[in-house]
């Protein structure tokens, strides 16, 4: 499989390009630190997936999956878990939390591949999603009633998908949060003022 590597920290790139040799079956085929470095490399060629960053210096790095010519899997690596709905929403494989840890990585690599053998015609999906990403949404809305949450425990960075229904309540523990649902608890590394600027007013009030 060929990726990219879409970030702009030398580090966080070269960490993640040494992790993929040691699982191994991934050939990274380029880098890139912006948006614009990112759409001249697909111009030219077509990657099976993208690793992708969504903090880049000026632009929203999930703007690239709303790109027409884009025919790949995008699997977001960030450190910061407040964009992980709309990544899904918009048609991201996985969202792994920085640092990236080997198992983790591993468990996004057999998701990637599983995807790619599913394609029965041999083609790529093309992930230029049928509606467009309008940027606004990835900070501002809130999601909806009828919503299901992308969790990443803490500890294991493990993630599974809750309605928001199934949410009880949720409190806070120093700058991370515990989320209480109707299955147990859940530690999650995000703060009670991120969780009340998303979650609808109607169901959920700060107390």
């Amino acid at each position: 499989l060929r990726a990219l590597l879409v970030d702009d920290q030398p580090r966080a790139t070269a960490r993640l390009t040494a992790l993929l040799a040691e699982i191994g079956g991934i050939e990274v085929i380029g880098t890139a630190r912006t948006l614009a470095e990112a759409r001249v490399f697909l111009s030219g060629r077509e990657p099976d997936v993208v690793f992708l960053e969504v903090s880049l210096p000026g632009r929203h790095g999930l703007e690239l999956l709303a790109d027409v010519g884009l025919q790949a899997h995008v699997i977001v690596v960030t450190a910061s878990e407040v964009a992980a709905v709309a990544a899904f929403e918009y048609g991201a494989l996985d969202y792994i939390l920085k640092p990236v840890a080997l198992p983790r990585l591993q468990l996004a690599v057999e998701r990637l591949r599983r995807a790619c053998g599913e394609s029965k015609d041999g083609s790529r999906r093309g992930l230029s999603a049928a509606r467009p990403l309008a940027p606004a949404r990835l900070a501002t809305d809130r999601v909806t009633a009828d919503a299901k949450l992308p969790l990443v425990h803490a500890a294991t960075q493990s993630m599974e998908l809750v309605a928001l229904e199934d949410i009880n309540w949720i409190s806070a523990v120093k700058r991370d949060s515990l989320v209480h649902t109707t299955a147990g608890e859940v530690p999650v590394r995000r703060r009670i003022s991120e969780w009340e600027s998303m979650l609808p007013e109607a169901v959920f009030q700060r107390l």
